[in-house]
């Protein structure tokens, strides 16, 4: 970038922990389907509501206390809340730079019919459709398979092992760029040669996102069998997976126990305790 008054010249010397978790996946990915282009954001999370809502159609009977109800289907919404802090003023520009982006994706595509004496005739080709990914809480499961011969170790392990994004769009996207509050706003932009604030340029320190609505449309079959499976995937929605082995899983020495068994085995993964460490741990 441009030249930056001294107290924002060493960002080089500057470790940010958000970072490391970002490289581990604790990220927010949308993808743009029409052009293949992603964006990801550090998962520094405020609020997450994930809501199904079945939809019944009332049907009056003359005489009858109670309507008759008819199942038309079950939808979905997704609103996501997060923060886009800056360590350093570098990454308050690609933050900047990342909503810009996210903005864009919400234009569908156009195509040229004619272009007549300079004057183009465009009509829209593709809707701005998108992929959404959260780790685990927000991932197409159609591709995950149980099996017997998974342990709980392995389930536990296996949470956020890839996978695209659902398919869907948001019905609002909001940014609050914090510009007013004072563990906002802004940073300077000098010029480069003079290393004078340029006149009327800001970039914001921390920004809030709010993804609303996102309404999946889901690509593969949702809904039970006949013999009680469901075909949307053993993990659907959230990457979980119940343990439905025959009793009897392989430990780490290769040599088959009991579950009773494996649940006094010390070097044994303790499901349970898992669990409670996953949800006492909060960014």
């Amino acid at each position: 970038m441009s030249k930056y008054p001294s107290r924002y010249r060493d960002e080089g010397n500057f470790s940010d922990p958000s970072d490391t978790l970002a490289q581990q996946g604790y990220i927010i990915e949308i993808e743009h389907v029409p052009s293949k282009q992603k964006v990801s954001f550090k998962a520094v999370i405020t609020s997450f509501n994930d809501a199904y809502s079945p939809n019944w159609t009332p049907e009056e009977v003359y005489g009858r206390a109670d309507p008759i109800y008819n199942y038309k289907n079950t939808t979905r919404s997704i609103t996501i809340n997060f923060k886009l802090p800056s360590a350093s003023e570098s990454e308050a520009y690609a933050n900047l730079a990342k909503v810009q982006k996210l903005a864009q994706f919400n234009y569908p595509n156009y195509s040229t019919l004619s272009d007549c004496d300079g004057v183009e005739s465009k009509t829209v080709s593709q809707a701005p459709l998108l992929r959404l990914k959260f780790m685990n809480f927000i991932r197409s499961t159609k591709d995950i398979v149980g099996s017997e011969e998974l342990s709980e170790r392995e389930i536990y392990s296996s949470y956020n092992s890839g996978g695209e994004g659902i398919l869907g769009f948001f019905s609002n996207i909001t940014y609050n760029f914090n510009l007013e509050n004072d563990d906002g706003g802004g940073f300077r932009v000098f010029d480069e040669d003079s290393g004078e604030a340029q006149y009327a340029t800001l970039v914001p320190r921390l920004i809030d996102v709010t993804l609303g609505n996102f309404s999946p449309i889901h690509d593969h079959h949702l809904g039970w069998d006949e013999n009680g499976v469901f075909s949307g995937g053993v993990s659907f929605p959230y990457g979980a997976q119940e343990y439905i082995g025959t009793g009897k899983q392989p430990s780490n020495e290769g040599v088959t126990k009991t579950l009773e068994e494996e649940t006094n085995d010390s070097v044994t993964y303790n499901a349970t305790a898992a669990r409670e460490n996953v949800i006492g741990r909060t960014a």
